[in-house]
């Protein structure tokens, strides 16, 4: 963020497929919190991030699995997120947005970028999803030993999944199994779609 002259950085997650996978993978990244439906993280060049979570009756939950200390819930996210950067006294700021994932071709809800615009008429607005991901693709020695894990609980997962097929078994029960194992092994997000 130094070398971008970036002050903070407003990192969007969403779910997509129906709530069948992480989704925000750039959020989750920072925060180890797959949202339900949007979040951000608000993580300044310096001081505290800020995991902003959309539905209010999840932020226990986004409090007990977050990394990030700092949880807030409500509705208005972009509000929320306009009032930690107001706290932080970076309304005339550098803001990186980073958006959902880069492949989508898109950064943020256009009425949440609407709203950084009239709420944050002094800050320069970047996008900065490429970079942001060109970063978190370099994995570390612990990102590694973590992907090894997911792999092996994916890979125990799917031999379960080719034992118990057989004519009668449901797909649901198929799923419910994948998804039982998974968790029992210490996997937090649903799969299987």
């Amino acid at each position: 963020m130094d070398d971008r002259g970036l002050d903070a950085l407003l990192v969007y997650g969403a779910s997509i497929y129906f709530g069948s996978d992480p989704g925000g993978p750039n959020l989750t990244y920072l925060s180890g919190y797959a949202p339900g439906c949007h979040g951000y993280v608000v993580f300044p060049r310096v001081g505290d991030p800020t995991l902003l979570v959309y539905v209010p009756s999840h932020g226990d939950n986004a409090r007990e699995m977050s990394v990030v200390a700092d949880v807030r819930a409500g509705n208005d996210i972009a509000g929320l997120a306009v009032a930690r950067l107001r706290e932080l006294e970076l309304l005339g700021g550098a803001i990186g947005i980073v958006g959902n994932f880069d492949w989508s071709g898109t950064s943020v809800p256009l009425e949440h970028f609407r709203t950084f615009e009239q709420q944050l008429p002094n800050a320069t607005l970047e996008i900065v999803t490429t970079w942001y991901e060109d970063l978190r693709l370099l994995k570390s020695a612990e990102e590694l030993a973590f992907m090894r894990t997911g792999a092996a609980i994916c890979d125990r997962t799917h031999e379960a999944l080719r034992e118990m097929t057989r004519p009668g078994v449901t797909d649901n029960a198929l799923h419910n199994e994948v998804l039982r194992l998974a968790h029992e092994l210490g996997g937090r997000i649903p799969f299987s779609h």
